[in-house]
Order: structure tokens, then C-alpha cells, then sequence
């Protein structure tokens, strides 16, 4: 179990060079996104979203990895990020907050879930947390 792999693995996510494909490619066969409106998508939805042209990404950053808890080959991620995009032909620039579950199959982390909230989140509610 690796910290630095599921680091890794959200910086990928993070990036603005990830591919439409990014959830067939590093989720697993039953992997579901759920947007801040609460609907779902699968990977291949997802990916159709990226493909649209409704969704463009210019710029996208993983702020902190606040949570990090293994359960065998399980692994439940909590992390902020902050993005700038344009969704349906209106520009965005959120930080948000989002929780994966994580699955290791066959010595790879995949992602099995990922919810993202919507955006404005208070970064100082987290240090508050921690203090």
C-alpha cells in the first residue's frame, strides 16, 4: 500500500494533459463519477462528456491530499483541487473538495468512486481540523 502510487495517481488526475479516457484507463469496470449536481456518470460517460466539447479544462491543480485511510486493497482519498474550466460554454474556477475509493487489482491502484463537490470550498475549515 503506497501513498506515493495514489499521489502519483491524483496528480495524473490533476493534470490538463489527462485524456478523455482517463477512468477506462486507471478506473475499474464498475467505476461511477458523481457530479456535483449528485448524477452519475461511468467511465465511458465521463469520457463522452470530455469528448462533447461541453467540458474544457485549462487548468487544474491538486492542492492537498487531506485524508489518506488503507482497508486492505481498499483506499479511501479525500483531496482539494482548484480548476479553471468552462462547462457548456461557461467559465468556471472552483476549488473544490472530492473523495475517491480506490481499488488495488493486480498491484495497481484504480479508482471504483469519485465524488466531487461543488466549488467555493474553504481550505480553512480543513487546517481547523488539523488544529
Amino acid at each position: 500500500m503506497s501513498e506515493t502510487e495514489i499521489r502519483s495517481l491524483l496528480q495524473t488526475f490533476a493534470s490538463t494533459e489527462r485524456t478523455d479516457d482517463f477512468f477506462s484507463d486507471h478506473g475499474t469496470e464498475d467505476f461511477i463519477f458523481i457530479r456535483p449536481s449528485g448524477n452519475p456518470l461511468d467511465a465511458e460517460g465521463f469520457s463522452a462528456m470530455f469528448q462533447s466539447g461541453d467540458l474544457t479544462i485549462h487548468d487544474s491543480e491538486l492542492i492537498a491530499l487531506e485524508r489518506l485511510n488503507f482497508h486492505g486493497n481498499i483506499a479511501i482519498a479525500v483531496f482539494t483541487m482548484r480548476g479553471s474550466f468552462t462547462f457548456q460554454g461557461q467559465d468556471n474556477s472552483d476549488t473544490y473538495v472530492a473523495t475517491a475509493v480506490l481499488r488495488n487489482i493486480e498491484g495497481e491502484w484504480r479508482f471504483a468512486l469519485l465524488q466531487r463537490s461543488s466549488g467555493s470550498t474553504d481550505l480553512s475549515s480543513w487546517r481547523a481540523l488539523s488544529d
